[in-house]
């Protein structure tokens, strides 16, 4: 019976890390769409703008040019979006620095108040697992922006002798414990966790936020 178990353990972790690879050749097609394709079309309308601009009343050309700079501001956040959705680039990045761009983004955008809180010296981790503790924040990340209802985010890392903890909080309105097995968020956590051997916990009561405590040994 354990041999048996044990087989069929290693079987749902295989299916796990398919679905993974599944997903992340998603995001880096997407990724490279929004940076090859929508990036060149939107450089092409802004050479074009800047062409009609030589031959205008200056009163139009202002009008143009504040076209050309919305164009501009769209072009360097599609590159900052592509930056992330990349498994390579998010790999040549390192965690700590794909984090703060996160963050950096969430602000500008203005989706809440985010911060991010560094503890000790940072230990950097392998590729692979570099890659998936990213998008268990990721993950987190997207939850509050789109349902928590949250205006404020915090990140903290803590680096300590060949281990890293994260904590991650919000203002949102949380959830009750009976609920933890109903977010499809919540089981793509725990899937990508259990494949790099880290340790998660959450902390929630409704109308009062959320915490997630994740522990990897480095």
């Amino acid at each position: 019976m354990e041999g048996n178990s044990e087989v069929e353990r290693q079987f749902e972790i295989e299916v796990m890390k398919s679905r993974i690879e599944i997903k992340e050749q998603a995001l880096k097609n997407f990724g490279w769409e929004l940076h090859d394709n929508v990036g060149q079309i939107l450089s092409t309308a802004r050479m074009q703008l800047n062409l009609l601009s030589l031959d205008v009343s200056d009163e139009l050309k202002g009008s143009l040019d504040e076209v050309g700079d919305l164009i501009g501001s769209s072009l360097s956040q599609i590159r900052l979006i592509s930056k992330t959705l990349s498994p390579d680039k998010i790999k040549g990045l390192g965690l700590l620095e794909a984090v703060r761009l996160e963050m950096e983004r969430f602000n500008r955008l203005k989706f809440l108040d985010a911060t991010l809180n560094i503890q000790g010296e940072e230990e950097e981790l392998g590729e692979r697992e570099r890659l998936i503790m990213f998008r268990i924040l990721q993950e987190y990340f997207s939850n509050v922006i789109g349902l928590a209802k949250a205006t404020q985010l915090k990140v903290n890392f803590e680096y300590s002798k060949n281990s890293l903890t994260v904590v991650v909080s919000d203002n949102g309105i949380g959830f009750s414990s009976n609920s933890l097995s109903d977010g499809r968020w919540l089981e793509n956590i725990g899937t990508r966790a259990e494949l790099i051997g880290a340790k998660y916990s959450f902390k929630s009561q409704n109308l009062q936020g959320t915490q997630m405590i994740l522990k990897y040994n480095i």
